[in-house]
């Protein structure tokens, strides 16, 4: 039971799961609490504050799970992940970001033609989803750090090089020297546009050429500001700044992924997204103003016929893989306006072309 009680896979496991928690006394949650811990490769001390302090938040985070997932009128389930031992304040305040003022208007009014309708028009299909193509690589960890904004940046550039340069190996760059090298707030959170527009006058090198570390007190070494040696297989995305900003409209944003590539989205994450395990998720609980986190939308299905509310896209996520479904959500597609969780008031971001440097 503890397998499919960390992460769900369908709306019956995560119901059984639940009904499985809910008969638990405190020792048995302390042993489900140690299968987590050995599974995370977590250390507290018996008997430790620390130990008693995780436990405290851990056992608040499965009451919910099991609370939420025995509901019957809800669209998604909730389930345990690397973060389940730590408060929704703690959460919020090491991985998300620190709110970040708003980028430029995208230019016009939000459309008021039907997705269905304009994709039509458009010649794209109604579902679509660039892990089909093979063009997405694995989920990555950001870790306790607030540094989706280069994750979400360099996800995006990562794909878009596998759409570009079909014949390369799938690529792996280094957020870590987006991280010490794009913007000064560092773990404190950033703009994707500032990982964009330094990828578009320097470069992103692979992964091994500077190791994520989850922290934001390296110095950017001289060879990312274009001194010395260019590390082999980096790239750059051109002209400059690096990326478009797409209209605000679900047809837009469904039209720009099929045709072009990746979106980077700005979300209003709260405690709902931060225990979401699968399932199609509605944001009606998100607040849609303050924008704390980026994520990559790869996929979207708006098929005609779904119910009300199913519609949705698929979003890819930098908090590992056991977290939702294997490191992604399903979010529903929102009418025009601000969007779900207010996906449509800022970011919606494409990097343009990608070259190896």
């Amino acid at each position: 039971m503890p397998g499919t009680l960390f992460n769900p896979e369908s709306r019956a496991q995560a119901v059984q799961a639940a009904k499985f928690v809910s008969s638990l006394t405190v020792a048995q949650r302390e042993d489900v609490f140690s299968s987590w811990k050995r599974q995370h490769g977590r250390q507290y001390a018996a008997g430790s504050p620390e130990h008693a302090q995780r436990f405290a938040a851990f056992q608040a985070n499965l009451a919910e799970v099991a609370r939420w997932n025995q509901r019957n009128d809800v669209y998604f389930w909730k389930g345990l992940n690397n973060y389940s031992d730590m408060t929704w304040a703690e959460f919020s305040s090491t991985v998300l970001m620190r709110s970040f003022p708003r980028g430029p208007p995208p230019g016009r009014a939000a459309a008021r033609h039907r997705p269905g309708r304009r994709l039509a028009q458009a010649g794209v299909p109604v579902a679509f989803d660039w892990r089909a193509r093979g063009k997405v690589p694995a989920v990555r960890y950001q870790g306790n750090c607030g540094s989706c904004w280069a994750f979400a940046a360099v996800s995006a550039l990562e794909i878009k090089a596998a759409i570009d340069h079909t014949s390369l190996p799938t690529p792996d760059f280094s957020e870590q020297q987006v991280l010490d090298c794009a913007a000064p707030h560092g773990c404190l959170g950033g703009r994707p546009e500032d990982a964009f527009e330094y990828i578009s006058e320097f470069f992103v090198s692979p992964e091994a050429a500077l190791p994520y570390t989850a922290t934001d007190n390296q110095t950017c070494p001289v060879w990312a500001r274009g001194v010395g040696a260019v590390p082999k297989g980096s790239l750059t995305v051109e002209p400059s700044p690096g990326y478009i900003r797409l209209y605000p409209t679900a047809a837009d944003v469904m039209i720009g992924l099929a045709t072009m590539g990746p979106v980077v989205v700005g979300f209003a994450v709260d405690e709902d997204f931060m225990q979401y395990a699968g399932g199609i998720y509605p944001g009606t609980s998100c607040g849609n103003e303050t924008l704390n986190h980026a994520m990559v939308i790869v996929g979207y299905s708006a098929a005609a016929g779904l119910p009300s509310g199913q519609s949705y896209y698929t979003f890819r996520n930098s908090w590992g893989q056991e977290w939702g479904e294997s490191g992604y959500a399903r979010v529903r597609i929102a009418p025009d306006g601000i969007g779900t969780c207010g996906m449509y008031s800022d970011l919606l971001l494409q990097p343009v072309l990608t070259a190896a440097v």
